[in-house]
């Protein structure tokens, strides 16, 4: 994974750190509204690598996790090792926890990303790093598709069943998104714009003072952040699946399962 997809791994190390650091101070629920300071923290980190040697008795012990990721060297520096081996006894050096972080950052994705080449990127997100979602969940992929259908069959669909949109979110939460899936949260549905300038004030909110993995080959500031293209299945006849939200100028969409991730737009 480090060899084929050094970008992806760099991504991800990027996200457990925002995620971390975003669980280290006082975090933000998945729309930026405060909530109970006990209950933000237990439930904006996760997944978390247990057992590892970061929790005792499942209390997470999230300093010496930020620590030992900071500890990983760049990515450039470690593709150049020939074997895992041989990789893992360089990391052991460093610390016994930098491996085993590692490997358990890139098995944990569930969410199978690549980098989208310059000449088939959309110049209009004012990014390079433009990920795209080859297969991220397989159960979810079908009830997906079945909406689709549904949304084909009700005969109000548009011409192939979906409709595409943005949906931005907090950098602290795409570490959680990647592997388990976009989830409505604390509020009543995933919000979804048709376009990015819209989703763009959701994912700046609650970045502050947020800061990216320490040996990125990126440059990040404390505005770093993320947004994702969808595929939505166009449900938009039923009021209890897809309601328009006219004063965020939002759709918010109430069933998990109806929309699908398609790409990301990371913003260092």
């Amino acid at each position: 994974k480090l060899k084929r997809n050094p970008e992806v791994v760099d991504l991800l190390l990027n996200f457990l750190a925002c995620s971390a650091q975003s669980r280290n101070t006082r975090g933000w629920n998945r729309c930026g509204r405060g909530l109970d300071h006990s209950v933000i923290l237990e439930a904006l980190f996760e997944p978390f690598p247990y057992g590892l040697g970061f929790d005792t008795d499942g209390k997470q012990d999230v300093p010496l996790l930020v620590k030992t990721l900071n500890l990983i060297p760049p990515v450039a520096k470690m593709i150049k090792q020939p074997s895992d081996d041989l990789l893992k006894k360089e990391l052991d050096e460093i610390s016994p926890l930098c491996f085993p972080l590692l490997r358990w950052t890139i098995q944990s994705n569930r969410t199978n990303l690549k980098l989208v080449p310059k000449a088939k990127q959309i110049s209009s997100m004012e990014t390079e790093l433009q990920f795209q979602v080859v297969s991220s969940f397989p159960e979810h992929e079908r009830r997906w598709a079945r909406h689709r259908s549904d949304a084909l069959a009700s005969g109000c669909a548009s011409g192939n069943g979906v409709f595409k949109a943005f949906h931005g979110s907090s950098i602290s939460n795409w570490h959680s998104i990647l592997r388990t899936g976009l989830r409505s949260g604390f509020v009543a549905g995933i919000y979804t714009a048709l376009n990015a300038a819209t989703s763009h004030a959701y994912m700046q909110v609650g970045v502050e003072n947020n800061q990216g993995w320490t040996n990125s080959q990126w440059q990040w500031d404390s505005k770093i952040s993320c947004i994702s293209l969808v595929e939505v299945a166009d449900l938009r006849l039923f009021d209890d699946i897809i309601t328009w939200n006219s004063g965020h100028n939002v759709y918010v969409v109430r069933k998990n399962e109806a929309v699908v991730t398609r790409y990301l737009f990371f913003y260092p």
